[in-house]
């Protein structure tokens, strides 16, 4: 069931509070206010609010429209902001701003593709989400913790991967329409 009369439900409030965290990270790497806390800033916004939001409002039946389209607006925003931090602190290299270029394209076609009523694949589209944390949390982590003790990854793997991810999901929800359009 949808409320269609509410717009701010726990869920939505989640979401939202997903939102200014991811924001409030932008503006530590922008302007190194406490970037000590970055990691834990954005891991709070790219994952802990989506786990909360969504169990909130299946616990609730709380499902709105807002909250379709908010939830992943949040999970585009953590994306591309932490691609948006690589390219900041890392320096811009030719082959990153491609992968950029790439990541942009296929996510904003993918975004097209559910407000057109296309459907995409839920798994491939969850793991996708945490492809982007993932690869979002090892550069945020090996940059502002000092004790990372990790090998480091490269920020053209970490944007490449990135942009893979999305690409397969792009194809794969592609390839499901035409499999059901035939039929």
């Amino acid at each position: 069931m949808v409320v269609y009369n509410k717009y701010l439900t726990r869920a939505n409030a989640w979401t939202i509070s997903g939102i200014i965290a991811i924001l409030f990270y932008a503006f530590q790497f922008t302007t190194g206010f406490i970037v000590f806390l970055a990691p834990l800033v954005f891991f709070y916004g790219a994952v802990v609010s989506d786990l909360l939001d969504g169990a909130s409002a299946r616990r609730h039946n709380s499902h709105t429209r807002i909250g379709k389209i908010i939830d992943p607006i949040r999970d585009r925003l953590a994306g591309l902001v932490v691609v948006a931090n690589m390219l900041f602190l890392k320096g811009v290299s030719v082959i990153a701003i491609e992968y950029f270029v790439v990541l942009i394209l296929v996510e904003t076609c993918i975004i097209m593709r559910c407000f057109l009523g296309f459907s995409t694949s839920h798994l491939f589209s969850k793991l996708r989400h945490v492809v982007h944390i993932v690869c979002g949390m090892i550069f945020i982590c090996q940059t502002y913790w000092d004790f990372w003790i990790f090998p480091i990854v490269s920020v053209n793997i970490l944007i490449f991967t990135m942009a893979t991810s999305s690409s397969i999901v792009f194809f794969v929800s592609t390839e499901q329409d035409n499999v059901v359009t035939k039929k």
